[in-house]
């Protein structure tokens, strides 16, 4: 939580985008990640993201998380959920 800068935003994606995906330690493309995970091409564009204020990308909901991910059982001052 010391790397987030508050609020969270949630946005869709722009050219370039990257991010750390949790357990990796370099940064992939979101344009990766959409290929990867077979998200059509028609649906990349409204998919949201979830960003802090740096606009670092925190999360892919139902695709990625980031490195930013807690484990379930350490405190956490920020829960993510969605439906």
């Amino acid at each position: 939580k010391e790397d987030i800068v508050l609020p969270l935003h949630v946005r869709t994606r722009r050219s370039g985008d990257k991010m750390i995906v949790k357990g990796m330690n370099k940064e992939k493309k979101v344009k990766d990640i959409f290929i990867n995970s077979k998200i059509p091409i028609k649906d990349r564009d409204l998919w949201p993201i979830v960003v802090d204020s740096k606009d670092k990308i925190v999360w892919i909901p139902g695709l990625k998380k980031s490195q930013f991910d807690v484990k379930k059982n350490k405190k956490c001052d920020i829960l993510l959920k969605y439906y």
